[in-house]
């Protein structure tokens, strides 16, 4: 539910209680719990590879990347996900002020906002697509417990045509050259796979070669052609294109995937990957 809390509007959280516990307290020792695991990771990341699926599934692989940026304190951390609803190509902006979970409230940077929604028209400010997307919302418990103090950017993009996809990497560019020390970028995507394991784990090797590559050109083309199942990747060649991450080397920090899960043998297998560019 989207309502304004006094003078401020606010995106209240709409997936506690099913990708993550719903009691503050429960939420609070589980990320916790998770990043005490990952100790080992902490570094200073420019940038954070982190997946949006439920705890049960990716909680510790989301842990060990936001653990490799823990030696930092943005003052602002950009949240990039897809809208996995997305009828058509474009960027979402919140319109509010405040995204909210069971740890409290987080404040949106509004002038950053407003500077994105300057960079085109494919830019716009609406609540609705983030009323409908969890990507941003599982990953602000890690950023409510490491960065308490921290705003937040986030941005949605919809189809994730080549245009939109350059579009975004040139705002980003644009808005946040000069401001890297102080800002955390943060991508938030899911790798939907096979129903074949084998197919599906030569194919998530394939993405990670292209991530240690820097290949965002075929990390794009690898699944250009199932919009809108891409989960994030448009995302992540849109940073990755963006020269934000300009000497900067990609590291992986944590796997996973749904194989276990899966209710029959034709349902795909989705992977979960976390890391940093340090």
């Amino acid at each position: 539910m989207i309502e304004n809390s006094g003078s401020s509007k606010l995106r209240e959280a709409v997936v506690s209680g099913i990708f993550y516990p719903e009691d503050p307290a429960a939420l609070r020792a589980a990320v916790e719990g998770e990043l005490g695991k990952t100790a080992a990771f902490r570094d200073e990341a420019a940038a954070i590879l982190s997946p949006h699926a439920a705890f049960e599934y990716a909680g510790a692989v989301a842990a060990a990347a936001w653990t490799g940026a823990s030696n930092r304190v943005p003052a602002t951390v950009v949240l990039l996900a897809p809208y996995h609803m997305a009828e058509e190509s474009a960027v979402w902006l919140p319109e509010a002020e405040v995204f909210q979970t069971p740890l409290g409230d987080v404040k949106v940077d509004r002038a950053y906002v407003e500077e994105l929604e300057t960079c085109g028209t494919l830019f716009r400010q609406n609540d609705i697509p983030h009323f409908e997307e969890h990507g941003i919302e599982v990953q602000l418990p890690f950023l409510q417990v490491l960065y308490p103090k921290a705003s937040v950017v986030p941005v949605l993009l919809g189809k994730p045509t080549p245009p939109a996809v350059e579009s975004l990497a040139k705002a980003l560019g644009l808005i946040f050259s000069d401001s890297r020390e102080s800002v955390l970028f943060v991508v938030s995507t899911n790798f939907a796979g096979h129903s074949s394991a084998e197919e599906a784990s030569r194919r998530f090797e394939r993405v990670l070669s292209y991530l240690d590559s820097g290949d965002d050109g075929s990390l794009y083309e690898e699944y250009r052609s199932e919009t809108p199942d891409m989960c994030g990747v448009g995302c992540l060649a849109s940073l990755m294109r963006s020269r934000l991450l300009s000497g900067k080397t990609w590291r992986l920090l944590g796997r996973a995937d749904s194989g276990s899960k899966r209710s029959s043998p034709s349902e795909r297998i989705v992977y979960y990957a976390g890391g940093v560019w340090a």
